[in-house]
């Protein structure tokens, strides 16, 4: 279990949380030679060292992309797992 806080972090307050930091776009993206997650931001350093700490769902992705839709500020997120396996796939997941 990690020691970090667990953020009541909705869809909803993450995007306000952006939006107040003045950010529209931001990622996360691991970095295969260090075996660190890094952040678009510095300002988002809670978030990365929380996902990166949460094995059960985070689980070596190559990079998480995520953005506020201009019109509607929706959280938009793209979630690459592995690359090296061939031509993506992917869903849709409305929450």
């Amino acid at each position: 279990m990690s020691d970090l806080p667990q953020p009541e972090l909705t869809p909803g307050s993450f995007v306000d949380l952006l939006k107040s930091i003045g950010v529209e776009r931001a990622w996360f993206v691991y970095d295969a030679e260090t075996g660190e997650l890094r952040a678009s931001d510095s300002r988002l350093e809670p978030i990365r060292s929380l996902i990166a700490s949460d094995t059960r769902d985070f689980s070596s992705h190559e990079g998480v992309f995520l953005a506020v839709g201009p019109t509607t500020g929706a959280l938009f997120g793209a979630f690459v797992h592995k690359t090296c396996r061939g031509q993506g796939q992917g869903g849709l997941r409305y929450w």
